[in-house]
């Protein structure tokens, strides 16, 4: 009887956390849909200086010329 209790707890516990890692994934997969349908909605309208630019302001860090830069650094 006390196995199958610690047994039922244990579960109950795993369980748990594959809920919140389910949840985790739900969230990354609907940032991951967003940012598809961004990619696609630029592909095709073949605004492909504007995906250019995307990239290389998201991924690569560069600006314009004429434009300041402020980043947050307290937080969230």
């Amino acid at each position: 009887m006390t196995i199958a209790c610690a047994q039922i707890v244990y579960d109950q516990q795993k369980l748990s956390g594959l809920e919140d890692s389910l949840e985790s994934l739900k969230d990354a997969c609907a940032q991951q849909t967003i940012e598809n349908e961004e990619l696609q909605r630029l592909l095709s309208e073949n605004d492909l200086d504007e995906y250019y630019e995307k990239i290389a302001r998201e991924q690569l860090g560069y600006v314009r010329s004429d434009e300041q830069v402020f980043v947050d650094i307290g937080g969230k």
